[in-house]
């Protein structure tokens, strides 16, 4: 009867130390999460706060664009160069509110599995979005200048020359690209990515990486 009653009060004590034990990792999975989206958010911040400013970017070279090509100088270049940077301005802007939106749609509070898989979606779309934004600029600061209230082009050489230097850096960065995605490359193809602006969705993913296995552990 004596051995029942200790052998009820050992399993009786077990259980107890289960249902603590159970709690306190739950406790320290709750802090982990919590400390780990503290610095997922602080790591994207710039970033939204940088597609908002592209937003404005874009938004000024419209109206550089529209003030080329709506304006008193009517030549045929500065009416091309006015329409290429209108379009080039509403395309940043929209493509900067899509990176936006996308940003602030991924849910930290989601399973880590499903916050990674939006992380690496986001993270190819800003990439191919970056170089779309970023590449063109090797030509588009001649149209720019085309554009500037007291500024001409006067000279064809000089435009013909700047324009097949400024193509050939494009050509340079693509090809430089294609390279890097050749089997024994991947460390200088990271390196070009997270210099194209995608190292803070890396961390972010590296910081939920450690989340994960936490969790799987």
């Amino acid at each position: 009867m004596d051995m029942s009653i200790e052998l009820q009060q050992m399993k009786s004590a077990w259980q107890s130390l289960d249902r603590r034990l159970e709690q306190s990792h739950r406790l320290q999975m709750e802090l982990l999460r919590e400390r780990k989206t503290s610095a997922a958010r602080r790591t994207l911040l710039p970033l939204v706060l940088g597609q908002v400013a592209l937003m404005a970017f874009g938004f000024g070279m419209i109206v550089l664009g529209v003030s080329a090509w709506n304006g008193e100088r009517r030549d045929a270049l500065v009416i091309g160069a006015g329409l290429v940077l209108h379009v080039y301005g509403v395309l940043t802007m929209a493509g900067a509110g899509v990176t936006l939106s996308k940003v602030l749609g991924v849910d930290l509070t989601a399973p880590v599995l499903e916050i990674q898989r939006r992380l690496i979606a986001l993270e190819r779309w800003y990439l191919y979005f970056g170089f779309a934004v970023g590449l063109p600029w090797f030509v588009l600061w001649i149209a720019v200048w085309i554009c500037l209230p007291g500024s001409g082009v006067e000279n064809p050489t000089w435009l013909v020359l700047n324009l097949a230097l400024g193509g050939g850096a494009v050509a340079l960065v693509l090809a430089m690209r294609a390279w890097s995605r050749r089997p024994g490359r991947e460390r200088f193809g990271r390196w070009l990515d997270e210099s194209a602006g995608s190292r803070a969705l890396a961390r972010v993913r590296d910081q939920l990486g450690e989340l994960e296995r936490f969790e799987r552990e």
